[in-house]
């Protein structure tokens, strides 16, 4: 199994990458996000996109990094908690 069979089940399986991956905008196209809402293996996308260009998981470039910046900081005081 493969670490990217997630992307069998992918809404936007066949759709044309330049819905996701629009070269120089930092929208992307309308239909894209449309599927991600409806995506079953959204989560999958979404961390398989971490660092990456383009619409990943229904989330921008930008998007994903403030996800990740939260994702980390909620990490970082369940640790401090878990600790005291």
């Amino acid at each position: 199994m493969s670490a990217w069979d997630w992307q069998d089940h992918a809404a936007c399986r066949g759709m044309p990458l330049d819905w996701f991956f629009s070269p120089g905008t930092h929208a992307p196209d309308p239909r894209a996000t449309a599927a991600c809402v409806r995506c079953p293996v959204w989560q999958d996308c979404l961390r398989a996109g971490l660092g990456e260009h383009g619409l990943w998981g229904g989330m921008t470039e930008a998007e994903r990094a403030n996800w990740e910046r939260r994702e980390r900081r909620a990490k970082q005081r369940q640790r401090e908690g878990a600790a005291a």
